[in-house]
């Protein structure tokens, strides 16, 4: 069987000017250096538009008189064909090397047998219009990540307050542009996008604090504190209202992101741990042979502890583990 994954709708219906799938085209070209008054060339830039990348490259070269075009995008690499092919996955006709990248992390990056789920259409246009480029291939923990290592400074501080409020409430992370407490989070990043110790922490969290933020932590506290001072009390959380991490139906329900799309599976762990001597092998023996072999036998004794294999075994051991496939969470069944 072959997965032939779904993709994002970009706003518009937007189409590549380089062909693939991507929210973006890449442009090359010249440009006037004003230090020199020559002609120099212009390496690729990436962008929506001919406007948009003209206007780039002005501000990125600060060359004058830019002309530029449309160059296509990077073909599948032979060695991205043949581990889509060992992987089961259908490549679209047309895709280019980005689009092929994603749909292999898919499935090579995915915790369990099934695929990570594709971004979703929420989350994709609150990406647009955050100015990222990305593939309508991409998976939804991708665009998670991407999202928190190249959202612009302010910008990442209003994602983050949506992710806090998200994690308590149970949502599922999307646009907190759409959200009906945007005009909060807009709050939020006038009081604390310029705040130094607030903003130097926040570029030192990996994804996960995103996603699943600690509440011991300071930013989080921050947060919270701020939603008690404007909201008089923090979103409503349907967590507390689960049992056993289960909703009222009965289904299992991840405790991380709130996701019902959750499976089990079973693990084995094996661990090497060192031989013990039985209870009567010191009654009978140990007992004297112990003090004996250190009183009289010293030099020998100590040379075998040192360069002598110690007694070890294996120890297998089964378990049934939930496992989250929109998250990659797992916790024991």
């Amino acid at each position: 069987m072959l997965y032939d994954f779904s993709r994002v709708i970009f706003s518009g219906n937007y189409v590549s000017p380089s062909g693939g799938f991507c929210n973006y085209g890449e442009f090359s070209g010249r440009g006037i250096n004003p230090e020199t008054g020559r002609s120099n060339q212009i390496k690729k830039v990436s962008a929506r538009t001919l406007e948009e990348a003209v206007s780039k490259a002005e501000k990125e070269t600060g060359f004058h008189h830019i002309e530029l075009s449309a160059v296509p995008m990077d073909p599948p690499t032979e060695r991205q064909i043949a581990y889509a092919k060992e992987l089961s996955i259908k490549i679209p006709e047309g895709a280019c090397k980005e689009d092929v990248m994603c749909l292999i992390s898919r499935v090579a990056d995915s915790p369990s047998d099934v695929p990570s789920p594709g971004c979703s259409q929420a989350l994709a246009s609150y990406l647009e219009k955050s100015g990222i480029c990305f593939s309508a291939y991409i998976s939804q923990p991708m665009a998670l990540s991407w999202a928190v290592n190249m959202l612009p400074d302010r910008e990442k501080c209003r994602f983050y307050a949506y992710c806090v409020w998200c994690h308590i409430s149970g949502e599922p992370i999307e646009s907190p542009t759409d959200h009906s407490k945007a005009a909060l989070f807009q709050s939020f990043v006038e009081r604390f996008a310029e705040n130094q110790n607030f903003t130097s922490e926040l570029k030192k969290k990996t994804v996960d604090n995103f996603v699943a933020p600690n509440g011991n932590e300071n930013t989080v506290k921050a947060v919270k504190a701020f939603f008690w001072e404007h909201e008089g009390h923090l979103p409503s959380n349907s967590r507390e209202t689960r049992v056993n991490n289960k909703t009222e139906g009965g289904n299992m329900i991840c405790p991380k992101c709130g996701s019902q799309d959750v499976n089990v599976q079973m693990v084995s762990e094996t661990q090497i741990t060192n031989k013990h001597h039985s209870i009567f092998w010191w009654l009978f023996w140990g007992w004297y042979w112990v003090p004996f072999k250190w009183l009289f036998l010293t030099l020998p004794a100590i040379i075998v502890k040192i360069f002598a294999p110690k007694r070890q075994k294996l120890k297998t051991q089964h378990k049934s583990m939930w496992v989250c496939q929109s998250c990659g969470n797992h916790w024991e069944a």
